[in-house]
């Protein structure tokens, strides 16, 4: 009994039990109509009194619920695996991975930041200098200087920024030329004509031969009267109107800018040299075409 309870446990749990209904439906009425056919004087047997389907169901339906199960043990369908097996199959192997995987993540990420922290002190101390010198370098290999000036003359006033060399005034008696910046950055360096006198408080004497070489700063104006045939002159007044260092995106452009010099400046500058004041106060400066600047000699 046993047994047979068993068998109707497995078929209501595996949806099966239908088709052993029609099976045992099937097996009772083939003897019937076999017999009934043999026998011509007994009745035949009303077709309507055999069992169907749903004359069987009742009789399966009293073993009770699909859960109630006498075997031991859950049951498995061989054809289908169920959600919570496949859940479970599919993360165990990934609960694996990623727990054997974050170990190595872990130690990598452990060491990597050991190594950062241990070898950042070490190589900050030995770069800092080294990197200071050659930013320095780099600069001082690349600056140039621009000098722009407001000239004010009898026939105007003109804004001019100045090459080195620039002349002011008339070529052949100039009121002042540009010999470029100082050592420091701060003043602008011009050189007075044979002819030409300073007047104002502002500029300062760079060379005490006569004053004849001035330093103007940002901002200071200097008037310069050139003396002309007989008690005529002509009145000029300079202002610096910009000063400033400029840093190139290479050596090669910062050297370029700062052998720019005048068309006329050079041939002017020796005709001024022949003048004995002026050729004194000349010969107490020197250019630096590495640096762009004027500077004075040792020698008085």
């Amino acid at each position: 009994m046993n047994a047979l309870r068993r068998l109707i446990a497995d078929l209501v749990d595996k949806r099966l039990w239908p088709v052993a209904a029609l099976l045992v439906a099937t097996a009772v009425a083939v003897p019937l109509l076999i017999g009934g056919g043999g026998d011509p004087g007994s009745p035949a047997a009303d077709p309507v009194a055999l069992p169907t389907a749903a004359a069987v169901t009742p009789a399966v339906e009293l073993v009770g619920p699909p859960a109630v199960r006498t075997r031991p043990g859950p049951l498995r369908d061989p054809f289908r695996r169920t959600k919570k097996a496949a859940a479970s199959g599919s993360s165990a192997p990934s609960s694996g991975s990623a727990g054997t995987s974050s170990k190595p993540s872990t130690a990598k990420a452990t060491s990597a930041k050991s190594t950062g922290s241990g070898s950042a002190p070490a190589k900050a101390k030995p770069a800092t200098p080294k990197v200071t010198a050659i930013t320095a370098a780099s600069r001082s290999a690349r600056s140039a200087y621009q000098t722009v000036v407001s000239f004010t003359r009898p026939g105007g006033t003109r804004e001019r920024p100045l090459y080195r060399l620039s002349v002011l005034g008339n070529a052949s008696s100039p009121a002042l030329q540009y010999l470029g910046v100082g050592a420091d950055g701060e003043y602008a360096i011009f050189l007075l004509g044979p002819k030409a006198t300073a007047s104002g408080d502002d500029g300062a004497c760079v060379v005490d031969v006569g004053c004849r070489v001035i330093g103007l700063r940002k901002g200071d104006r200097l008037g310069v009267d050139v003396a002309g045939a007989g008690s005529s002159s002509r009145h000029y007044v300079v202002e610096v109107t910009g000063l400033r260092r400029l840093v190139m995106r290479s050596a090669g452009r910062a050297a370029a800018w700062r052998k720019r010099v005048d068309p006329i400046g050079r041939e002017v500058l020796r005709t001024l040299g022949e003048d004995d004041a002026t050729g004194a106060a000349l010969r107490r400066l020197r250019y630096s075409p590495l640096t762009g600047t004027v500077g004075l000699t040792s020698a008085p």
